[in-house]
């Protein structure tokens, strides 16, 4: 399996298969991102669709190492912002499925309608947030990445991403209380 920085490099020569690499590697870690912000599927694929027809476009400004994920996830986020200014509407979007519901823990009826109000409050706490913390936290705990990777997306110091996931889980506990 080649690196992002060598299908880069191959994408830059003009071999397609190596940029339909990477949007296979990356494509739903995209979408989920730009989900986050749009909060509606179609939407998010569009913005994933834009994201690629950006990242191709501009390959070229991929020059270190190590960066093709970053720099990726930044064109993700203003694509998102980019996307909800346009549009100007803020729908809420219930990420839960019937599927997620199912797969809960087997306690019966009522604790699956807890969890589910559980996971809307926290949810509701999430798209409450400033975009910038709510990409912090999205990519810290839905996605697991690193202080330094969510510093390099968000093109800031570790110690800024840090305040932004204290100041945002610190935010989503207090709309969470507020609403119990």
């Amino acid at each position: 399996m080649k690196t992002d920085d060598a299908l880069v490099v191959d994408a830059r020569s003009g071999a397609l298969g190596a940029f339909d690499q990477l949007m296979l590697r990356y494509q739903k870690l995209v979408c989920k991102v730009a989900m986050n912000y749009v909060r509606d599927k179609q939407s998010a694929l569009d913005v994933t669709q834009n994201v690629f027809l950006k990242a191709y476009s501009n390959l070229a400004a991929v020059t270190a190492e190590g960066m093709f994920k970053p720099w990726l996830l930044r064109i993700t986020y203003n694509e998102s912002i980019n996307w909800l200014r346009k549009r100007k509407r803020h729908e809420h979007h219930d990420d839960i499925d019937d599927h997620e519901l199912a797969a809960a823990p087997t306690g019966g009826q009522e604790e699956r309608v807890f969890l589910r109000e559980e996971q809307q409050q926290l949810l509701a706490g999430l798209e409450a947030l400033n975009p910038k913390y709510r990409l912090a936290v999205a990519l810290r705990y839905a996605e697991g990445m690193r202080i330094r990777e969510i510093a390099g997306v968000m093109e800031c110091s570790e110690g800024m991403v840090k305040s932004l996931l204290f100041r945002g889980v610190r935010r989503i506990r207090q709309q969470v209380e507020k609403s119990a």
